[in-house]
């Protein structure tokens, strides 16, 4: 499965997402691996996407980002948007009068939305709360902070969220087991705007009691994004982001020194 916010060939192209399914046939044919299945009414500017099974029926469902561009009005900005997947694999909710996008009115709509910060630009899906239930973790470029929303384990999530300050304009985000202590935690890069020095990376370190400290880490400015995998040989996940500050511009890796004396 492919999925793309925005598609960029429709009036509405700042409020879809787009789903596609890989279509191996078609591969071979060499004309293409990916098929459309559905395009999605989201708010304004949807900018990322996560993928999980939300409400415990062994379907993977979507949620997305909606980014409030600037001037922008449509109310359902700078929030998430969840999508269930349908027993004949759509997502979201048929439209009706009562539900219709007035947008994009034969579109398929959210289940729900859900508050998170300001500008909220990326987001990840994994069980942070420990209750094994994927709950949504959202980076809030314009607020500064991250959102923690937890899951019911029917696809609802907590409100309001759960929000934790960060430094200047976190702008991705990614998940993983930091400290080793078998909770997730979560690692934040920074878009860094007028503050020069701000860290690189923030880690917010899960303490296993519903609550998260955050640990910040010197190596650059302006990263718009960031990914987490064992980079040597220790078994510990490590960071890797860009940093654009620099000529030429350049990944800088963070290695994890859990543990080490």
């Amino acid at each position: 499965m492919l999925l793309q916010p925005p598609l960029g060939s429709t009036p509405n192209d700042n409020d879809t997402v787009a789903v596609f399914l890989n279509n191996p046939d078609r591969a071979r044919g060499q004309d293409g691996a990916f098929e459309r299945l559905q395009l999605l009414s989201a708010g304004d500017s949807a900018s990322s996407v996560a993928i999980a099974d939300l409400n415990g029926d062994r379907r993977p469902d979507l949620a997305a980002t909606n980014d409030r561009a600037p001037g922008a009005t449509r109310p359902q900005s700078n929030d998430v948007s969840v999508y269930l997947q349908n027993r004949n694999g759509t997502f979201g909710v048929p439209p009706s009068p009562a539900n219709r996008d007035a947008s994009n009115p034969d579109l398929f709509v959210p289940n729900a939305e859900y508050a998170a910060g300001e500008g909220s630009t990326a987001i990840a899906a994994a069980d942070v709360g420990g209750d094994k239930k994927p709950d949504l973790v959202v980076a809030n470029l314009n607020s500064d902070d991250v959102s923690v929303l937890l899951n019911d384990g029917d696809g609802a999530f907590a409100q309001p969220p759960a929000n934790y300050p960060a430094l200047d304009g976190p702008r991705a985000v990614t998940v993983a087991d930091f400290d080793r202590d078998k909770d997730l935690d979560f690692a934040v890069p920074y878009q860094g705007g007028s503050a020069i020095s701000v860290p690189l990376v923030s880690v917010f370190v899960n303490d296993g009691d519903g609550d998260f400290v955050r640990r910040d880490f010197q190596g650059g400015t302006n990263s718009r994004g960031i990914t987490s995998a064992r980079l040597d040989r220790d078994k510990k996940p490590d960071l890797a982001a860009p940093d654009r500050t620099t000529s030429p511009d350049q990944v800088v890796v963070l290695l994890n020194t859990t543990g080490d004396d």
